[in-house]
């Protein structure tokens, strides 16, 4: 979905469509509800109205009929913080939820309320959890779009942040960007409005898909992996969906690195691995092996991820009470390949194993760091991929694109890994359609 942007500085030229919003807005209030006016809230309901204004624009500008909308309180306490900078700029959620009210009861708005849409038992905290969340998100009338199509290619609109730096706690942070990554906004802001421009489809279903760069722990140094987001993106991207994907009305494969952290550190450390060895591919007796190897690509993460084995167990155990995997598990046990003992220790403890040329990686905090180098490589990709007037999606270490430029495709990926981080590891896979 277009994700709403909390803020109301606006483009002059779109200052008659916030006005018109406005004026509709104060007589209503004024004349059938008997409000009092001062002129600390109408300055509210203005700044309320183009708030509203910028994100109709911007759904307009990305051909979308709809824009998703926060109902949550917290969000409108802080200022709005775009690409690291805090605008200092805050819209009333009384006057958003006042204006929003309106236009769905006078008007040819609907609102789209959202909410937890199926839930999972937590074996861990022993609770019952959201598992899916449904967004809120206003319909914009035809007659709207048809009023602003002609203007919409006309102005700047600020769109979503492309980049943003998280604390420790997870929250958006304000952070001067370094000029690495300035040159990333435009190198990203220009990417997503190239996607705008193109088309994904699987059968009769359309998607939109925009991207972002997020940092961990309130430095530019841990993670900055991509994420998307888009209408339907998260079905989109579903692994027995992403094989039928068309751009363009072209068909598409998937190229990808393989076990690219485990060959990232063996390559750091100076360790050169067989093309075809596996780092998840340990093998423990009675158990279903593609649930292991599933089992093993988490736990390595955990491995590096956490203070000691102890931990990384745990972690490993949390992980195994999510639905995917947990529905594995369940599907191998009614195939009588799953004993019904804990496993996770041995997991942990084969890896250890199988991997000790990167024990220096283990308890060490590293995913991050690794993070921020598979970011660096995506950084080059994006870049060589729009200079060949291309396009692509970005999965974390791998990308989708029309078959027809796989060759190339892959080209660039190996490219990217030599000049971020030398040596000889790099396996890159092509993964083909199965129209």
């Amino acid at each position: 979905d277009i994700h709403m942007i909390l803020d109301y500085k606006i483009n002059k030229k779109l200052v008659p469509y916030s006005d018109k919003i406005k004026n509709k807005l104060v007589v209503y209030l004024s004349q059938f509800t008997g409000t009092k006016l001062t002129k600390n809230k109408l300055d509210l309901i203005d700044k309320a109205c183009k708030c509203f204004v910028i994100n109709m624009v911007n759904a307009v500008k990305k051909n979308r009929t709809q824009f998703s909308v926060t109902l949550d309180e917290n969000n409108y306490s802080v200022p709005a913080i775009y690409n690291g900078n805090n605008t200092g700029r805050k819209v009333s959620y009384t006057y958003m939820k006042i204006l929003i009210n309106f236009l769905t009861s006078q008007d040819d708005f609907n609102l789209v309320k959202g909410g937890v849409t199926s839930w999972d038992w937590d074996g861990v905290v022993k609770r019952v959890v959201p598992l899916t969340w449904e967004t809120s998100y206003i319909q914009i009338p035809d007659y709207w779009i048809n009023e602003l199509d002609p203007i919409v290619n006309k102005v700047e609109v600020m769109t979503d942040s492309v980049i943003e730096i998280r604390d420790k706690e997870g929250n958006v942070i304000a952070k001067r960007l370094p000029e690495r990554q300035k040159e990333l906004v435009k190198l990203l802001t220009k990417f997503n409005y190239k996607l705008v421009d193109s088309e994904f489809k699987i059968e009769e279903n359309t998607y939109s898909v925009q991207v972002k760069k997020i940092y961990n722990n309130s430095t530019f140094n841990e993670g900055g992996r991509i994420y998307m987001s888009g209408t339907g993106i998260n079905e989109m991207i579903e692994r027995n969906n992403r094989t039928k994907l068309e751009i363009n009305g072209e068909p598409t494969v998937e190229c990808d690195y393989g076990q690219l952290f485990p060959r990232i550190a063996a390559d750091l450390v100076g360790v050169q691995l067989d093309k075809d060895f596996d780092p998840y591919g340990i093998i423990i007796s009675g158990y279903k092996q593609s649930v292991i190897r599933n089992l093993a690509k988490i736990g390595l993460m955990c491995l590096f991820n956490c203070k000691d084995e102890e931990g990384a167990t745990f972690a490993l155990i949390k992980e195994m009470n999510k639905k995917w995997l947990k529905d594995q598990i369940e599907e191998a046990k009614s195939e009588g390949i799953w004993p019904d003992f804990p496993i996770a220790r041995r997991v942990v403890e084969a890896l250890m194993e199988r991997n000790g040329y990167i024990h220096t990686y283990f308890f060490s905090d590293s995913a991050l760091d690794l993070m921020a180098i598979e970011s660096t490589m995506m950084d080059y990709i994006i870049e060589k991929v729009l200079s060949d007037d291309q396009i692509m999606i970005p999965i974390h270490d791998s990308v989708i694109v029309q078959e027809k430029y796989k060759d190339k495709a892959v080209s660039i990926m190996e490219r990217a890994y030599d000049v971020v981080v030398g040596g000889n590891n790099c396996v890159v896979r092509v993964k083909e359609v199965s129209l």
